[in-house]
């Protein structure tokens, strides 16, 4: 079943995110809707947990199955990961060359979150696992390599238990889930906000939130389609008082449990507001939102960075605050409706960017890879096949 409401939340996450990074002085800078925003990421994995769960829980018992999961998940989110990364290496490159001309810079090429061991640690999807004591090349990608081995976790734990009974996986699911939320709590030092550190554990508790999301989803769907709009509108009001008031305190650690509700009712899409979420554009949103997430880095974080240095140094405007103001490096203008602006500018400039990544790399590998996980399918049916069949 496809859940296009939730498609729709995560166009709304990924927008979320970008206004997260933007480190301008806009007039929504400093609301805690934007300042907590970060525990958007929360609302993807609990996502993942509840659409993987509906689309493979009754299916990875079988050795083949499980194969064919781990290559589509691959496919899924490894080349446009790969890509972002090679981006950046081609970046470092002309640095470096930059650097070699005489050209002054901030920071040394391939050094410090740039550097070679956090490269290699990018190309096995082992950034989230405190290898290093900062984030590294494309930041927000922490959550790509934490999703992917809380795939591979999840599947493991179908295939081998779920033969054993339903009830028995159930359990072993909700064990992991109290092990990795307490584990999180007494490990993190900045509440949910676990990237590259701890963001393994903080994946896996949402995951699993969205997992045991579906299995309520499956067992009382019917009961609380009743209740459909009452219950639209009031888990919206749940997740922005939530995400005004939490900060990186302890507060936070409820997040995947505030998603998880939220996930609940919005796959139901019988109410107002996921009408909304399945509307066209923002259906094209949240196909798009996997490459917003991975792409506006180069925006919010590359290009507009970049620009600003640019005109400080070549046209002698200060713009930015620095290690003297109150926020480290926030881009400050004389007129903040001139950051609102920037600010939109960016916004739209991530989305394009992530509509042109979605369409040439995104989706045509994705395809590649389906299409090689059934390959290996028709391959072992038919050895299967010419097995049974008598000489």
């Amino acid at each position: 079943m496809r859940f296009q409401a939730l498609d729709g939340w995560r166009g709304v996450c990924a927008i979320m995110i970008v206004l997260h990074h933007l480190n301008l002085n806009w007039h929504g800078y400093s609301a805690p809707w934007v300042r907590n925003a970060y525990l958007f990421v929360d609302f993807f994995f609990v996502l993942s947990g509840f659409v993987i769960s509906s689309a493979y829980a009754d299916t990875l018992h079988r050795p083949s199955a499980l194969k064919r999961f781990i290559v589509r998940r691959l496919g899924r989110i490894y080349p446009l990961h790969l890509f972002t990364l090679l981006a950046l290496i081609a970046m470092e490159l002309v640095k470096l060359a930059a650097f070699k001309a005489g050209a002054h810079m901030n920071q040394a090429a391939f050094s410090l979150s740039t550097s070679v061991d956090a490269m290699l640690a990018h190309l096995f999807l082992l950034q989230s696992m405190h290898l290093f004591p900062y984030l590294s090349w494309n930041l927000p990608s922490w959550s790509i390599g934490a999703e992917f081995y809380t795939y591979l976790l999840f599947a493991v734990v179908v295939a081998l238990i779920r033969p054993l009974g339903k009830p028995l996986a159930a359990s072993v699911f909700i064990v992991l889930l109290l092990m990795s939320g307490t584990l999180l709590m007494v490990l993190s030092p900045h509440g949910q906000n676990a990237t590259y550190d701890f963001g393994f554990l903080r994946c896996i508790v949402s995951f699993l939130c969205g997992a045991v999301c579906y299995g309520v989803y499956r067992k009382h769907a019917s009961v609380m389609l009743r209740w459909h709009n009452a219950a639209e509108y009031a888990a919206l009001a749940l997740v922005l008082i939530f995400i005004w008031f939490a900060g990186e305190g302890p507060g936070s650690f409820a997040a995947p449990l505030v998603f998880a509700i939220a996930v609940l009712v919005f796959s139901l899409q019988q109410g107002g507001l996921s009408a909304i979420m399945m509307a066209p554009w923002s259906q094209s949103l949240g196909q798009w939102s996997y490459s917003i997430y991975m792409v506006h880095f180069f925006v919010t974080g590359i290009l507009l960075n970049r620009s600003i240095h640019f005109i400080e140094n070549n046209l002698h405007l200060p713009l930015s605050v620095g290690s003297a103001g109150s926020v480290k490096g926030l881009i400050v203008f004389q007129n903040p409706w001139q950051a609102d602006g920037l600010a939109l500018l960016c916004v739209l400039a991530s989305i394009y960017l992530a509509s042109q990544t979605y369409r040439r790399i995104e989706q045509p590998w994705r395809h590649y890879f389906n299409r090689l996980s059934e390959r290996g399918e028709a391959q072992r049916s038919r050895r299967s096949e010419r097995a049974t069949v008598p000489e």
